[in-house]
C-alpha cells in the first residue's frame, strides 16, 4: 500500500488478505466487496458528457477482479471498467473512465467492486470525481433557415 502515493489521508480499501487473516474464510468462499455512491443528479446533461476520475492502487493476484459499474435511473448496472488479475500491477494510477450517460438520464449510481478474491491483494481508491466533458454551449448554425440576402448600397467617402 506504500506505493499508492496518489492516495491522500483516508482512502477506501477492499482487502481480501486482511479478511482472510481472520480465521481463513477464503476456505469457505470468495471475498466480494462493493462501494456505491448515493444517487447523483444528472438531469438535463448532454448524453456522453460525463467521465469518472479516481486514483487507484490495484494489486492483482489469483482470480480476483476489480470493476466499476454505473446504473442510470435504477436500471441494471453496466460495467464501464474491469480488471482481471494479471501480472500488471496498477499500484499508483489516475483512472479516467467514460460513463456514457444517456441524455435522458435523471440519476446515476456508481459502484466499485472487488470480487472473486481469496487470500489475495487489495484495491484502494481515493479522490473520486465525476467530470463534465465537452462544451457547455455549441452552435454551428447548420439548423438555421436562410433568408433572402439583403443588398446594401455602398457608402461614399467624402
Amino acid at each position: 500500500r506504500g506505493e499508492f502515493a496518489l492516495g491522500t489521508g483516508t482512502v477506501a480499501i477492499a482487502d481480501p488478505d486482511e479478511w482472510d487473516d481472520k480465521g481463513s474464510p477464503a476456505a469457505l468462499g470468495t471475498f466480494n466487496s462493493f462501494l456505491k455512491t448515493p444517487p447523483i443528479d444528472v438531469t438535463g446533461l448532454r448524453g456522453g458528457s460525463l467521465n469518472l476520475v479516481f486514483d487507484s492502487s490495484f494489486r492483482p493476484e489469483g482470480s480476483q477482479k476489480a470493476s466499476v459499474t454505473v446504473s442510470y435511473d435504477g436500471a441494471a448496472p453496466v460495467t464501464v471498467l474491469e480488471w482481471v488479475a494479471t501480472e500488471d500491477n496498477k499500484t499508483n494510477e489516475k483512472v479516467t473512465v467514460p460513463l456514457n450517460n444517456p441524455a435522458t438520464a435523471q440519476s446515476m449510481v456508481i459502484s466499485w467492486g472487488m470480487t472473486n478474491a481469496g487470500n489475495n491483494w487489495f484495491w484502494a481508491i481515493d479522490n473520486i470525481k465525476v467530470d463534465r466533458v465537452g462544451p457547455l454551449f455549441a452552435e454551428d448554425f447548420n439548423g438555421l433557415p436562410l433568408l433572402d440576402s439583403i443588398e446594401e448600397r455602398g457608402s461614399r467617402r467624402r
